[in-house]
């Protein structure tokens, strides 16, 4: 039944998106036939074949604009229908999400990660993080980003998971998982209004909006004025990324929903945003009203002074 819905939903969105090649510009407005029928016609006894044109491109007109009325109208019917699918989607993502289902597949979807996505996090956290402000990872998973934010001090994980805890402390020596890196199991408990750069990473694709929301709300507590958050999320606005939904593993969202659930949270500002892999992976960066600014000395400013010998 719900592989029915998927499809019908995809093939709706497939039908709409046709609709953007069927519509006609408006190419008589260019044209002067009347104009010049008018200037003409004082020359003529016999009027009676230029009327004719007159008429005929009256109904040409006439014609031109039933038929894009038509597509419009076509297009509204198409677009009532997949609301009323998508609504019935969006109650299966939430019927799996508090079934936890999407834990089951936790490990597998990190499989999912492709090459141009990696290279993208990796250059975005490392280009992000700084001695001067701490980090957070809010889905460390399989441990494969955690590294790239080295640079901040300290770096805070957030994880319920005993298993990837352990995983994500061995990727560092000792001194730095016992010193610098902050593992939590619950957001309240990291201190707020202190995080320079916070990661959420092949996370949101398989949650529905509400949970995101309550998520991403927490995070803004915990972002310094100036501070960034770097996710990936699920657009169904990008074809590829609405056909994943077919097998009922991500959820229905897309950028429009993300923007406008971001802007009632009334503290985000959508500073960048793209895809790769053709619209499989979507990412966005938001920031937190402010400058961001810190104390600390950043370490690149240090210079080494040579003690005088007497």
């Amino acid at each position: 039944m719900l592989a029915r819905l998927y499809k019908s939903y995809s093939i709706l969105d497939y039908h709409r998106r046709e609709m953007n090649n069927l519509s006609i510009d408006d190419f008589l407005s260019g044209i002067c036939t009347e104009e010049i029928v008018e200037a003409q016609l004082p020359r003529y006894r016999d009027k009676e074949f230029h009327h004719t044109v007159k008429n005929n491109f009256k109904k040409l007109q006439n014609a031109l604009s039933e038929y894009n009325q038509s597509i419009v109208a076509l297009d509204n019917n198409m677009k009532n229908n997949m609301l009323k699918q998508e609504i019935k989607i969006m109650q299966d993502d939430y019927q799996r999400y508090d079934k936890e289902e999407h834990l089951e597949l936790f490990e597998n979807r990190q499989s999912y990660i492709t090459q141009e996505l990696e290279d993208l996090c990796r250059t975005t956290i490392k280009n992000n993080s700084s001695l001067q402000f701490p980090s957070l990872d809010m889905n460390p998973a399989d441990g494969r980003f955690v590294r790239e934010g080295l640079g901040a001090d300290p770096q805070y994980i957030f994880t319920k998971d005993a298993e990837i805890k352990d995983r994500v402390k061995d990727k560092f020596n000792e001194y730095y998982a016992n010193r610098r890196l902050r593992i939590y199991n619950n957001l309240e408990n990291i201190p707020k209004n202190q995080i320079g750069f916070a990661t959420c990473i092949n996370m949101f694709e398989y949650m529905p909006l509400d949970p995101i929301k309550e998520i991403t709300s927490k995070i803004l507590k915990l972002l310094r004025p100036g501070g960034k958050f770097f996710f990936t999320y699920n657009n169904c606005e990008d074809r590829v990324s609405l056909e994943l939904l077919e097998n009922g593993l991500r959820s229905l969202s897309t950028k429009t929903i993300t923007i406008n659930m971001l802007s009632g949270l009334q503290g985000y500002d959508v500073v960048d945003s793209g895809n790769t892999d053709s619209g499989a992976w979507n990412w966005m960066i938001v920031q937190k009203p402010g400058i961001l600014t810190s104390n600390k000395i950043n370490a690149s400013s240090l210079s080494i002074v040579q003690k005088k010998l007497d």
